[in-house]
C-alpha cells in the first residue's frame, strides 16, 4: 500500500483529501468547495462535545438524516437523562484509534445500552456530535464498504464496523494520512475541523457517492 493513500475495509481512498476539503465547502482540484451538511451538522458552534444531548444535537441530524420524525425528538427529549448518564462514562476527547480494548466495546455494545431506540444510525450522529473522535456514524455506505470483510448489513453490522475502524484508523499510515489531513483543514476551518474519525467517514461517502463518472458532481438529494 502506497504510504500516502488512505486504505480502509482493505481499499484505497486516492482522493480522500480532495473529496474531504470538498465536503468541507472548501476549494478542491476540481473547483470551489461546495454546500453539504458539513455546516449543517460538523461546523455548528452550538454544539459542545460534553455530555448533555441538546436539542441542536439531535436536529442537526436532519442535514445527515431525511425525515427526522416526531418519535426521533420524543425519544430524545425523554432519554436525555440516561443518554447524559452513559456519557459521562465515555470519556472526552479519544480518538477511536487510540480507544482501549474496554472502551472500542463499550462503544460497540451501543444498541444494547439503549434498547427502545428510534433506531441506530440517528442515535449515532446523535452520540457522534457528543464525542465526534470516538462514536462512528452508522449509515448504508459504512456499512457497505466493510460489508466484504463484515459480511454484515445495517444495524447488524455495527459492532464489526466499531473494531474494524478501530483498526484501520489506528494502522500508523492511515493515522499519518488523516493527522496530515486534519492539519491542512484545521488552518482554513479552525475550530470546526473534522475528527481523524469523521474524515475517514466522509472520505469513504465521497468515494462511494460524490465523485460522478460524468460531471464528477455530489449526487443530487444524497447528503452525508
Amino acid at each position: 500500500m502506497s504510504a500516502t493513500i488512505l486504505e480502509l475495509g482493505g481499499r484505497e481512498l486516492p482522493d480522500a483529501l480532495d473529496d474531504v476539503r470538498r465536503y468541507c465547502g472548501l476549494p478542491w482540484s476540481g473547483g470551489q468547495g461546495e454546500v453539504s451538511a458539513f455546516s449543517y451538522y460538523d461546523a455548528l458552534s452550538e454544539r459542545r462535545e460534553d455530555d448533555v444531548v441538546r436539542p441542536v444535537d439531535v436536529l442537526s441530524t436532519a442535514a445527515l438524516h431525511p425525515g427526522l420524525r416526531w418519535r426521533d425528538l420524543q425519544y430524545f427529549s425523554y432519554e436525555a437523562p440516561r443518554l447524559q448518564s452513559w456519557l459521562e462514562t465515555i470519556p472526552g476527547g479519544v480518538d477511536l484509534a487510540d480507544a482501549d480494548d474496554d472502551l472500542v466495546e463499550e462503544v460497540a455494545r451501543l444498541p444494547e445500552r439503549f434498547d427502545g431506540h428510534p433506531g441506530l444510525s440517528i442515535l449515532s450522529k446523535v452520540l457522534h456530535a457528543k464525542r465526534p473522535r470516538l462514536i462512528p456514524i452508522l449509515d448504508r455506505t459504512l456499512t457497505d464498504w466493510y460489508r466484504p470483510i463484515s459480511s454484515r448489513r445495517g444495524e447488524s453490522a455495527w459492532r464489526d464496523c466499531v473494531r474494524l475502524l478501530h483498526s484501520d484508523l489506528a494502522a500508523p499510515s492511515n493515522r499519518a494520512i488523516l493527522r496530515a489531513i486534519r492539519s491542512e483543514l484545521r488552518v482554513e476551518l479552525g475550530a470546526a475541523v473534522p475528527s481523524e474519525l469523521r474524515i475517514a467517514d466522509i472520505a469513504i461517502w465521497m468515494q462511494v457517492r460524490g465523485f460522478r463518472p460524468a460531471g464528477r458532481d455530489l449526487e443530487k438529494g444524497a447528503t452525508p
